[in-house]
């Protein structure tokens, strides 16, 4: 029986136009080719993906029966109950295909193993039911539902609660109530404290005054040398025509009197200097710094920043 529903189904498969382009429908009947292929060596795995994947490139109704077919041998017979169902919806009422197609879905469908899912009262409004790692539509809970036989996983996922985890195994024609409970109450995550930052000290409006006064003190200091210099310059020029006080000419006295005054402003300018980096010594030794002390921590309910300034 089963050598001869294979060969109808090729004789089908290829009975059926194409609705792709052409570079698709050339792609789908590779795929297909090799599906078959791959049945012949017993290789389902691969067979069913090649005739998945040929089918949605080119739905041809014959690819989907064997796509159909390929699922029930490998068990998983709801996977192929719903393609047997898909074909029969697919073809016209008048195609003799249709018969083989409720056929097969009638003789799977005595075979499904069903289960049914519920939560248990009391679960959170927000929780939802993994089966296998992926989401259940809520319209299944409390629905008989065709599975595949064999291992599975339940899960319950809500948010602020552990995931609570049910494993079962299906066999063929079973039928199961499943009652799933949501997992236990997460803690609450701990306020995250962060250390308050060391001390910052500033120098205080006395100690900087101190040292804006003494760099006065350095700038008068340098600018006097400086003065000093220039004034012994000058005084070297009215040399060349003074000795010993007296000058040959008007140029030299003037140049004798201009060293005097340079020099006498550098002996003030050292005197200031001396005197302003004194005083702003007394005023930094003296001074006391202003301290800042800050901290910033995070609350359950907030940030709070404590400080003195």
């Amino acid at each position: 029986m089963r050598a001869f529903v294979a060969g109808a189904i090729v004789i089908m498969a290829h009975a059926t136009p194409a609705h792709a382009d052409d570079r698709d429908a050339v792609l789908a009947e590779t795929l297909f080719r090799e599906g078959r292929a791959a049945i012949d060596a017993g290789d389902l795995p691969t067979a069913c993906a090649k005739f998945e994947h040929s089918y949605r490139l080119d739905p041809a109704p014959g690819t989907l029966l064997n796509l159909a077919d390929c699922e029930e041998r490998r068990g998983r017979l709801a996977t192929a109950w719903e393609r047997f169902n898909r074909m029969y919806d697919t073809l016209a009422p008048n195609d003799d295909r249709r018969t083989l197609a409720r056929t097969r879905a009638d003789a799977v469908a005595s075979r499904l193993p069903r289960v049914k899912v519920t939560l248990a009262s009391g679960t959170p409004a927000n929780a939802r039911v993994l089966r296998d790692g992926v989401f259940v539509d809520p319209a299944a809970i409390g629905t008989l539902v065709p599975i595949d036989p064999g291992a599975h996983v339940l899960v319950v996922h809500a948010d602020g609660r552990r995931d609570e985890k049910l494993e079962l195994t299906m066999a063929e024609g079973e039928r199961r109530d499943v009652t799933l409970h949501a997992g236990s109450l997460l803690p609450p995550p701990p306020p995250i404290v962060v250390a308050p930052p060391p001390e910052h000290h500033a120098l205080g409006g006395r100690r900087i005054a101190g040292l804006v006064v003494a760099g006065a003190g350095v700038l008068a200091l340098g600018s006097g040398g400086i003065l000093g210099g220039i004034a012994l310059g000058t005084q070297r020029q009215s040399q060349q025509t003074c000795s010993n006080g007296v000058c040959s000419d008007q140029h030299g006295v003037d140049l004798h009197a201009q060293a005097q005054t340079q020099a006498l402003v550098a002996d003030v300018l050292f005197v200031a200097s001396a005197a302003l980096v004194a005083t702003g010594a007394v005023l930094f030794f003296t001074g006391k710094p202003s301290a800042k002390a800050a901290s910033v921590g995070f609350a359950p309910n907030g940030i709070f920043v404590r400080g003195a300034f």
